[in-house]
């Protein structure tokens, strides 16, 4: 029985270390650099294709983020006009989207 008590009290006076499965995913992230490039390229496509639609997506040859600067390749010449003017919105609607500061800078090719 004295066994049984001591257990009930070291159960009652460790704290627990529940934390929301986001905070987990971005603990590792952290903590592993190269899988979180990887993670944050991958979502980038995602984002991409939901904030820029269908349309705009077909026309995208390729997404990737390097060092601050998102690259966007665009095999439409009118397109790639277009959205070379709004690179600005462009910016920032990511940025939103992942609730901080991943694009300095776009450049649409």
């Amino acid at each position: 029985m004295l066994s049984l008590s001591l257990m009930k009290v070291h159960l009652n006076i460790v704290p627990k270390k529940d934390k929301p499965i986001a905070d987990v995913i971005q603990d590792l992230m952290s903590s592993n650099k190269k899988m979180g490039r990887g993670f944050l390229q991958k979502r980038l496509k995602v984002v991409w294709k939901e904030l820029m639609g269908q349309n705009i997506h077909s026309y995208t040859k390729s997404v990737y983020l390097s060092k601050g600067t998102l690259f966007i390749n665009i095999t439409s010449s009118p397109l790639r006009q277009e959205l070379s003017m709004s690179t600005t919105k462009i910016k920032d609607l990511i940025n939103e989207k992942f609730g901080r500061e991943v694009v300095e800078k776009v450049v649409v090719r």
